[in-house]
């Protein structure tokens, strides 16, 4: 027995390193930088204290033939208003570089709660408001101030310059920096105060500031995650992530965009790579550092050995991503990090400042001048009409392209979706895939009438694997929506047709897109930075005519009646047993309106689905308390027929059939539970309602249903296999999970019966192992799901215990009709002296 208990242990351990092996192999790392002059690592705690804010990318050089013109500087601008009591559900911010969005902060309430933002921990950041703050030689000057921030409530304007801060009791910070402005508000947390000192013309101002809660950032621009610069310990910055909805031509007159590094490259002797031959001045290859001789050997996880492999991956690749170059210069390996074009020759849309033509509290209009061609963005906000039960989770964009020219022209708008998106437990969060691959915090999902609802995993995207452009003929799409896919929320882009009719628009491809840098380590990629990209078919202006096209801009949390109101129902997915994960929501929610507390409806919602299964779980437990009185017999067939496995069949079966008993009964609750239990997880893994819900109102602990109840972190103590964020257990040590396991282990030991042999002793021994590696799989899983099956395992405990003691009648074990007889005791005699006093009465 101690034999095989070894053999399971060691059978098991292996399959999991078996497990770490095959993935380590099919995800290999990229070969590291080995440059002999290059900067050295900055220990982690230097790296904890670099700058938010990086330099920007260089820009391309005017050619000499091209007079230079001085662009006006960047202003941001803001719609909307943070304050739920405004007439928005959105705080929006514009930046006139590139007329696209580079903050998008929602104020909505969602089952009477404010939709916060919530950190990897639970203690969230105090907010004092966006402000798009500037270095300056007397200060950081503030840009930008969004209605309904504690900022604005202040009385902080635009144009001020701060110098002096003050948090709490601690010592004043002089801010002269970006950097020290993110080192102060790396501590700010809710309902403190912060004191601000500003210059304002030639008055000195100070002001007294209460933090509040942060709301949803749903949209930013993203710099490299904390957790991929702590693993990956990158040695670059390259800036910010583009913002959102950029817009630019794919095609123009004779010229078409693609991604190309600049450079000619020619095969090696040995097939090893593609040898660099001549690289474009001032071109990406360039400006990265590559040089004639080098030879290029992997694109990102993909490797090069001839030419005809990098011009083809070089096609899979879009317009302005950042791609990993590994080269080999001489004996040493390098590695470069290379921006693809992201626009064409002329073209300045994207980087180029747009001509703010008008703005209100209410829209904001863009214009810019291309040759002849001139471009129109206008941004619109929706008004929060509760009454009328109209969509407001959305914003209006058009684009309307006008011919100023005698001449025709030619050319295709390109427009890229939202990017971003929050990923707050990315290290427990899961979401179900509507196919076999893998899926992240921000995919992207996109629907046609031709082929239905699509969702492309980020891990794919972050690859550049498996990721095709949808489209590309003359035949134009028939596009529903196309979104970036959070776990809780959603930003899409649906088409609204120019007239009344359902017409097919001018969309001629769909592409995910990979915005952000690729971490090196597999488990990392679920957190890049992805987005969608829409491009039309070919459209000719002629002279004095205009195209226009319009969008709503849905950005709001995936909500079933939300949802519904824009026809993205699609996005919420629950996989096989859908129609179980409605039915528990549907449940889960009717209760809370009742309780007002979520913890309390997921109780109720155990006691219902107990209570329907208690006749199927009342015959689970007489079955068992049938097979613990049959196993004396059992055991005497076993040892009658020990050399004749065929007749110790028979006999058993035999012996079944006597006492009306079917081993394999108990399987039906298992199969019945089965469905309930995926169906509740992944309704628990996606339901929005349940976010920010508290086990305790009022207590930090448990206070996200969603997420692990993360009662302390034990990163300083644990070893960082263990306890990092892509380690086996987290940075938390969760209670609910132990807790739920150790009942488990109890339900066990009070009803499995005494084993009869060596085999059942073994299998129990098994069982008992088994149960810790769940444990360890499900250590993370949503609280709320803890939380059912601590008091499903209470509830099933409490019926064996109260259930009442059924034995078989006779020798048989067994009454005439084959049913168990319930056990009665003989009723006690009464005294004397109670007889004599009943015949008096």
């Amino acid at each position: 027995m101690d034999r095989r208990l070894l053999l399971f242990v060691v059978l098991s351990t292996a399959i999991l390193m078996a497990n770490a092996y095959l993935v380590a192999w099919l995800y290999p790392p990229p070969p590291r930088e080995q440059a002999q002059n290059q900067e050295q690592t900055p220990p982690p705690a230097a790296q904890a204290q670099l700058p938010l804010v990086a330099p920007e990318p260089q820009r391309h050089k005017p050619s000499a033939a091209q007079p230079t013109r001085k662009e006006p500087p960047e202003r941001l601008l803001a719609l909307g208003s943070v304050d739920p009591e405004s007439p928005y559900r959105m705080l929006v911010f514009f930046s006139t570089r590139g007329a696209a969005v580079v903050r998008l902060e929602l104020n909505a309430q969602l089952h009477g709660r404010r939709v916060l933002q919530l950190e990897d921990h639970p203690w969230r950041r105090g907010y004092l408001g966006y402000l798009g703050l500037e270095e300056t030689p007397q200060g950081l000057r503030v840009r930008v101030v969004g209605h309904g921030t504690p900022a604005a409530k202040a009385g902080i304007r635009p144009g001020d310059l701060l110098t002096w801060a003050k948090y709490q009791d601690q010592q004043p910070v002089e801010l002269r920096t970006l950097s020290h402005w993110s080192v102060l508000q790396e501590q700010f947390r809710p309902r403190r105060t912060l004191r601000l000192r500003l210059r304002r013309g030639s008055q000195v101002l100070e002001k007294t500031i209460p933090l509040e809660e942060p709301p949803l950032v749903l949209i930013q621009q993203e710099f490299l995650h904390p957790e991929v610069i702590r693993h990956e310990r990158e040695l670059f910055i390259l800036g910010p992530d583009p913002p959102s909805f950029l817009l630019t031509l794919a095609r123009w007159n004779q010229l078409e965009l693609v991604a190309q590094l600049g450079v000619q490259t020619v095969p090696t002797p040995d097939e090893s790579g593609a040898k660099v031959q001549h690289v474009v001045p001032d071109g990406p290859a360039h400006r990265a550092g590559l040089r004639p001789g080098d030879v290029i050997q992997a694109l990102d996880v993909h490797a090069v050995s001839r030419p005809s492999e990098l011009n083809q991956l070089l096609a899979s690749y879009a317009p302005g991503m950042k791609v990993r170059v590994h080269y080999v210069r001489g004996d040493i390996k390098h590695q470069a990090v290379v921006v693809l074009p992201e626009e064409l020759p002329g073209v300045d849309l994207h980087r180029g400042t747009w001509e703010l033509a008008s703005h209100d509290p209410r829209h904001v209009e863009f214009r810019k001048r291309i040759g002849q061609l001139e471009v129109v963005k206008r941004f619109e906000l929706v008004e929060h009409r509760p009454q009328q039960g109209q969509p407001d989770f959305h914003l209006l964009l058009r684009m309307e392209f006008i011919n100023h020219g005698a001449q025709p022209e030619e050319f295709a708008w390109q427009l890229d979706g939202a990017n971003g998106l929050p990923t707050a437990g990315w290290w427990y969060a899961h979401k179900v895939s509507r196919t076999w691959g893998a899926v992240g915090m921000r995919d992207v999902a996109f629907e046609l009438e031709e082929t239905g609802p699509v969702l492309v995993g980020c891990p794919h995207i972050a690859t550049n694997s498996e990721v095709d452009t949808l489209g590309g003929g003359e035949q134009a799409l028939h596009l529903r929506f196309a979104a970036t896919d959070a776990r809780y929320f959603a930003v899409a882009l649906i088409p609204r047709p120019k007239s009344q009719q359902s017409q097919p628009l001018p969309i001629g491809s769909i592409r995910p897109w990979r915005v952000g840098l690729m971490p090196q380590q597999a488990k990392l990629h679920k957190l890049v930075n992805t987005s969608v990209r829409i491009t039309s078919l070919p459209i000719r202006l002629e002279p004095g005519q205009r195209y226009r096209q319009e969008f709503w801009l849905f950005a709001g949390p995936k909500q079933q009646t939300i949802l519904a109101q824009y026809g993205l129902e699609s996005l919420l997915y629950y996989g096989w047993f859908g129609w179980v994960s409605r039915l528990m929501l549907l449940l889960l929610h009717g209760f809370y309106y009742v309780v007002r507390n979520y913890a309390l409806a997921i109780i109720l919602l155990t006691v219902v689905v107990r209570g329907c299964m208690f006749p199927l779980s009342r015959k689970q437990a007489l079955a068992a308390q049938k097979m613990q009185e049959l196993q004396p017999q059992m055991a005497a067939i076993r040892e009658k027929y020990k050399n004749d496995p065929e007749a110790y069949g028979r006999a058993l079966r035999e012996l079944f059939r006597q006492h009306n008993y079917n081993p394999f009964g108990g399987c039906l609750l298992v199969l019945i539970q089965l469905p309930i239990f995926v169906g509740l997880y992944r309704a628990l893994m996606v339901d929005v309602a349940l976010r920010q819900a508290p086990l305790i109102p009022g207590l930090s602990w448990c206070s996200n249903l969603a997420a692990p109840d993360m009662l302390w972190n034990w990163q300083s103590v644990l070893p960082a296999f263990l306890s990092s964020p892509i380690g086996w257990l987290g940075p938390y040590l969760n209670v609910l999970p132990i807790v739920t396991i150790g009942l488990f282990w109890l339900h066990q030991k009070l009803f499995t019966p005494p084993p009869a042999d060596e085999q059942q002793a073994m299998q129990q021994k098994m069982m008992g192992f088994m149960m810790i590696l769940i444990g360890l799989m499900f250590y993370c899983v949503p609280s709320g799901l803890c939380l059912y099956f601590i008091a499903s395992s209470l509830w099933g405990v409490a019926e064996r215990k109260l259930l009442p003691r059924f034995t078989s009648g006779g020798t048989s074990g067994a009454s005439a009709s084959g049913s168990p007889v319930r056990t009665t005791r003989p009723r006690p005699r009464s005294s004397p002296r109670r007889r004599r006093q009943h015949q008096r009465r």
